[in-house]
């Protein structure tokens, strides 16, 4: 079964199907909006109000959407430079503090 198995896979399939469920969701609010603003020939002010979500929230929240951005913090570029900061921002602190920091960027 898709998720019943122990196997890491099942977790890759878990947040696919999630980050699918999610798109589907922004997808559906899209489309409701848009129905929304034809829907109201004669009321602008509703249709303002639906076109507004549409093209300055829920837009810019697809165009960003993936699971792909929690990658951002562990690509090496970005890794090494707040190492690095850490590094300089911990030089002077006794060892046991300098684990602490260390501990606490990792995690």
């Amino acid at each position: 079964s898709l998720f019943r198995d122990r196997d890491t896979r099942n977790g890759d399939a878990l947040i696919a199907c999630l980050e699918l469920f999610g798109l589907t969701f922004l997808v559906a609010q899209t489309l409701h909006h848009l129905c929304r603003a034809r829907g109201a020939r004669h009321a602008e002010r509703l249709r303002w109000f639906a076109l507004d979500k549409v093209f300055w929230q829920i837009i810019p929240h697809l165009s960003s959407y993936s699971a792909m951005r929690l990658l951002h913090f562990v690509s090496p570029a970005v890794f090494t430079s707040a190492l690095f900061t850490l590094w300089h921002k911990i030089q002077a602190d006794s060892v046991w503090l300098r684990c602490w920091h260390v501990c606490k960027f990792v995690l």
